[in-house]
């Protein structure tokens, strides 16, 4: 990666910022070379609890006073020898378990224009790995030339996203329950960054599309009288093809993790064990992912669980009969395009 050209880099390197007044106290950016305004890891939500469903800022947070302008963190992940690509793949900050943070990238012409188009990206990594920092995905240039604001949303990821069990404590689908978090605050609060929130297009790339898919399914099953925080969407090269396995059918992959930490499944204390970050590390966690000691258990998907969207009927089932797409429709979804991989 040649550095300089870099987000994190620019914002560096130009000493001009721009506050944002927003419903959680005054938040500094910067803005990069071409005169983009960009805001780096803005939390939408609380340092979430390890296997624990993400709660939403309240009413009285107070952002932390400093500029929101580098990148310091990328969701935890299991890690190959990937040697210098990982600046390009994460960014420059460290494994964190707490990755919920948006990137966002206003047009040059903020704060004097206002009203931009919205694009939120869900990034790839087929739920395994990846970054909002991810160096392809950087928005500068893209929000200059097309005069529209981007957002790149992160989530938890590989088992600390997706762990699930029979236990009705484990339900799983962490990472797709940040990304619902993280539209929902945007639609609440992209207006004070001069988006507007009546157009909002929800994209995503490969484990992103599928996550979209997902978000899809939910947005379908809201109460009645709830709309949408988005308005369309465009899914890049995935989605959901069948139901995903259920909690119990998913006991297997837990009873495999707890046996590579040498925990006891049979422990009436072995989930708060496994969530207590002093006892189990969260690198105990990626280093038997990694290792290859979990055989075909180590790569972490979606559950089916009631919680998240429909069991009854199933996801497949709801889409056949029409229910997907007329709840969309009645939820202020007016167009979903399935599109091939964009160029790079």
């Amino acid at each position: 990666m040649v550095r300089g050209k870099h987000l994190h880099d620019e914002l560096a390197k130009n000493p001009v910022r721009v506050t944002v007044q927003t419903a959680f106290g005054p938040v500094v950016g910067g803005r990069a070379i071409n005169g983009s305004v960009a805001f780096l890891e803005i939390p939408f939500a609380l340092p979430p609890g390890r296997f624990e469903d993400p709660v939403p800022l309240p009413q009285d947070y107070i952002y932390e006073l400093k500029e929101y302008i580098r990148e310091t963190a990328y969701a935890v992940q299991p890690m190959d020898a990937r040697g210098p690509q990982l600046e390009t793949m994460v960014g420059y900050g460290k494994p964190s378990e707490n990755p919920l943070f948006l990137n966002i990238v206003i047009p040059p012409t903020f704060p004097k224009e206002r009203n931009f188009p919205v694009k939120i990206y869900i990034h790839g990594g087929f739920l395994q790995s990846g970054s909002p920092h991810y160096f392809v995905s950087q928005a500068q240039h893209v929000a200059a030339a097309r005069s529209e604001i981007w957002v790149n949303i992160g989530y938890r990821l590989s088992a600390f996203g997706f762990l699930a069990s029979a236990s009705p404590c484990l339900t799983g689908n962490y990472g797709f329950k940040d990304q619902w978090l993280a539209l929902r605050w945007i639609a609440a609060n992209i207006e004070a960054f001069g988006g507007n929130p009546e157009d909002i297009q929800l994209t995503g790339l490969s484990a992103g599309a599928h996550s979209i898919h997902q978000l899809l399914h939910r947005t379908s099953l809201l109460p009645e009288g709830q709309k949408a925080p988005f308005q369309t969407v465009v899914m890049h090269s995935n989605a959901m093809l069948t139901d995903s396995k259920t909690q119990l059918e998913l006991q297997p992959q837990f009873n495999a993790l707890c046996h590579a930490l040498n925990l006891d499944i049979n422990s009436p204390d072995v989930l708060s064990t496994l969530r207590d970050p002093v006892r189990v590390p969260w690198e105990s966690i990626t280093k038997v992912i990694t290792s290859d000691r979990l055989g075909p258990y180590g790569t972490f998907r979606g559950c089916l669980s009631k919680d998240w969207i429909s069991t009854s009927p199933g996801p497949m089932e709801w889409q056949q009969s029409g229910g997907l797409a007329r709840g969309l429709k009645a939820r202020g979804v007016r167009a979903v395009v399935i599109g091939d991989l964009p160029d790079e």
